[in-house]
């Protein structure tokens, strides 16, 4: 009797293991910062996989063919906007045949929206090198520029699971606050000139 007691306790608890491993949002990001934010707003109910590794040129990131199936299961797609991935996102996105995840649909999470664009060329003429036609896609280089993409990222979270709203909320607050504390410490650190 203990024994077969243990074994029903055995396979409800990998019953349930499975079950949770299969309700997390499945989130694929175009850059390893992106990645980050979403693991630090998501914790346990999200599953993230950074299609850069972080050493690439941010603008073309190699396209392998293992990307497209994770492609294909992802729930969100999280992207820099501002056309920075145009090299290789759009065949990849079209090769995944998920509709969830394309432009215009609520997984396809764009952390550009709600920034102005600066830089943007009067021009696209390549004479004087590489052009950002829709404005300089590297905002997150500036920390307060980031807590929109975060917003952003926590935005789509919410709409795909609302159930995990108090958690998601949580995690994101934790995040911004220890965002905001770099930033002080950051703006009391003396600039330097340019010569």
């Amino acid at each position: 009797m203990k024994l077969k007691l243990f074994f029903v306790t055995l396979i409800t608890v990998a019953l349930g293991l499975v079950q949770a491993n299969a309700a997390k949002i499945r989130v694929v990001t175009t850059l390893t910062d992106l990645a980050d934010f979403t693991r630090n707003i998501g914790g346990d109910h999200v599953d993230v996989f950074s299609l850069a590794t972080g050493i690439e040129d941010t603008h073309g990131v190699p396209m392998k063919p293992s990307f497209v199936p994770l492609l294909n299961r992802a729930d969100l797609v999280v992207l820099v906007g501002f056309d920075c991935e145009h090299a290789f996102l759009p065949a990849l996105l079209e090769a995944s045949k998920n509709p969830r995840i394309q432009i215009g649909k609520p997984g396809y999470v764009d952390c550009s929206r709600g920034i102005t664009p600066v830089d943007v060329p009067k021009s696209t003429d390549h004479s004087e090198g590489d052009v950002h036609p829709y404005g300089n896609p590297h905002y997150m280089l500036d920390p307060v520029l980031a807590k929109t993409a975060v917003q952003n990222i926590y935005n789509a979270l919410v709409a795909t699971a609302p159930q995990y709203k108090a958690d998601f909320t949580h995690n994101r607050n934790a995040y911004l606050a220890k965002l905001d504390a770099k930033i002080a410490e950051w703006e009391k650190k003396p600039r330097r000139s340019k010569a």
